[in-house]
């Protein structure tokens, strides 16, 4: 039987094939970046399956590093992250009359994503992905921190918020802040996704200029693990004082002040009545302090 190697086949057949195996690659990473935008609206409020959060991103990163063609290697993270905004906020999480760039925000948080994002993989194959876990956890910290500052982004979707009523989780956040919950939960993400790209690289399910050796896949998943580790023994070991529990509600009252009245004193006499409404179906529903 006489074969023909790759460079032997004409032009257009070469085309075909390598067309086809990249749409398929895209469609695939499209449900791989899908799925982590499901797991991590799991994660959350109000399904609050907390536990998720240490391995929601995986399958993002998977489809970023490996799955994806790198031309659209940005997808991965847009999706997943862009669709976990879209379930995260739901459809009635802003007021009819919001501003349209906030109802459109996980759109544009996508499109930002997808840009910013489109050259990390070659950075990474240039690097050598030693040290990835450390280096692309540090990125989204550092992300978070700017858009804490940026009224329009805020604090919404911190990665750390899934855990809240983890008490026993979340004590050593009182040292380091919730900057460090998340470093701590980026770095088992992005380690498991490193042993999953190594097995992988090993079974050469897709193509790569740069694989990613095994030993250091599980260096780096050991190292998390027993930083996880470390951290649960210091919340578990946080002795319980017996401390009273109180209930704390933030008001915000959803309406522009322009729409409240056509003067200054009528806007703050309309908004300090919503407010003390707001206060009180707070404290009705057992909350203590109202910021």
């Amino acid at each position: 039987m006489t074969t023909l190697s790759r460079d032997q086949l004409p032009h257009g057949t070469r085309g075909l094939g390598i067309h086809t195996a990249g749409r398929s690659r895209v469609v695939l990473g499209c449900v791989l970046a899908s799925a982590s935008a499901v797991l991590l609206t799991l994660g959350f409020a109000p399904y609050d399956a907390w536990w998720l959060v240490w391995f929601a991103f995986v399958p993002m990163i998977v489809a970023q590093y490996r799955v994806l063609p790198a031309a659209w290697s940005g997808l991965g993270p847009a999706i997943g992250f862009g669709g976990f905004m879209e379930g995260y906020f739901g459809g009635d999480f802003f007021p009819g009359r919001a501003a349209w760039y906030m109802k459109i925000l996980p759109l544009l948080v996508a499109v930002l994503i997808f840009v910013g994002s489109r050259r990390e993989r070659a950075r990474q194959e240039r690097a050598g992905y030693r040290a990835w876990p450390l280096l692309a956890a540090m990125t989204w910290v550092v992300i978070d921190l700017v858009r804490a500052h940026v009224p329009v982004l805020a604090t919404w979707g911190f990665s750390g918020y899934a855990l809240y009523r983890q008490p026993w989780l979340i004590q050593p956040v009182r040292v380091v802040g919730i900057f460090g919950l998340d470093l701590l939960i980026m770095l088992v993400n992005y380690a498991f996704a490193m042993a999953a790209i190594a097995i992988l690289d090993r079974r050469r399910m897709f193509e790569t200029r740069v694989t990613i050796v095994p030993r250091h896949a599980a260096r780096w998943c050991g190292g998390v693990l027993l930083l996880l580790a470390a951290w649960c023994a210091f919340g578990l070991s946080t002795p319980d004082r017996g401390e009273p529990i109180v209930r704390v509600a933030v008001l915000q009252p959803g309406v522009r002040p322009r729409e409240l009245g056509s003067t200054r004193e009528a806007r703050d006499r309309a908004m300090l009545a919503r407010l003390s409404d707001q206060t009180r179906e707070a404290a009705a529903r057992g909350a203590r302090l109202v910021v």
